[in-house]
C-alpha cells in the first residue's frame, strides 16, 4: 500500500500523514510522493518530505512550469538532480505525464532523468 499526500485537508501535513503511516505499521506501506505539485516553492518540497523519509518508497516524476503540470521530464522547472539524491533509498520511480503526442518525448524524458542521475 502506497499513501500519496493530499493537496489540502489533514492528509497534506506531514505530521498527520505521518501519524497515518505509523498506524499502518502492521502493513507493508509507505508514501508515494510526486514532487511537481510542490513547485513553485511554498509548497511541500524536501523541507516538508523529511520527517516522511523513512516511508518513502516511490516518486511520480513529471515536470512542471509556472503554468503547466504533467509535462515530460527536462521540459519544465524541476530539479531532477536534487530529486534524484532520494533515489539511493531504493525508490520505485514512475514518469507520470499527461498523454504524449511524440512518443520521441519519452526518450527525451528518459535522458534528461539519467542526465540528472536517475538509472
Amino acid at each position: 500500500v502506497a499513501v500519496m499526500p493530499a493537496a489540502a485537508g489533514p492528509l497534506s501535513e506531514p505530521e498527520t500523514l505521518g501519524l497515518l503511516l505509523e498506524d499502518l505499521a502492521a502493513l507493508p506501506a509507505g508514501l508515494w510522493y510526486r514532487p511537481a505539485p510542490a513547485y513553485p516553492p511554498g509548497r511541500p518540497d524536501a523541507a516538508w518530505l523529511q520527517p516522511l523519509a523513512r516511508w518513502l518508497v516511490g516518486l511520480s516524476l513529471d515536470d512542471v512550469t509556472e503554468s503547466d503540470e504533467g509535462l515530460p521530464p527536462g521540459l519544465g522547472r524541476l530539479d531532477f538532480a536534487a530529486l534524484a539524491e532520494w533515489k539511493a533509498r531504493s525508490l520505485e520511480v514512475a514518469i507520470d505525464v499527461e498523454p504524449l503526442a511524440d512518443a520521441r518525448l519519452l526518450r527525451f524524458a528518459v535522458d534528461a532523468l539519467t542526465a540528472a542521475g536517475f538509472d
